[in-house]
C-alpha cells in the first residue's frame, strides 16, 4: 500500500521531474521504502487496518513534507534549475 501512495505522490509532484534534485530525492525515498519493506521483520499474522493506517499516514505526510521542502529550495534557487529552454524545445518538437 505504501508503494501505491508513494507513486501517487511522485506523480502529484511530476512537474519537477526535470530537476536533478527531484529525481535524487524520489530515488532516495524509494530506496528507503524498499529497505523498510524487506529488512523489517513483518508478522505473518493478520493485522487490523486501523493499526496499519497510522503508519501509512505518517509515511505519506513525511514524503509530502520532504517534497514540499525540496520545492521551497527550488523556488529560492538553492537547488539547480533544469536546462534552459528545455520546455520550449519540447513544444517546438511537437509543433514541427
Amino acid at each position: 500500500m505504501n508503494f501505491i501512495i508513494f507513486f501517487l505522490i511522485a506523480k502529484l509532484k511530476w512537474k519537477y521531474h526535470k530537476y536533478l534534485g527531484y529525481i535524487g530525492i524520489i530515488l532516495a525515498l524509494f530506496i528507503f521504502q524498499v529497505i523498510v519493506f524487506f529488512y523489517i521483520p513483518w508478522t505473518s499474522h493478520w493485522v487490523p487496518s486501523f493499526i496499519i493506517y497510522p503508519f501509512a499516514v505518517v509515511d505519506s505526510v513525511a514524503i509530502l513534507w520532504i517534497l514540499q521542502t525540496m520545492e521551497k529550495f527550488m523556488n529560492h534557487g538553492v537547488l539547480p534549475n533544469p536546462p534552459a529552454n528545455s520546455e520550449n524545445q519540447d513544444n517546438e518538437d511537437i509543433n514541427n
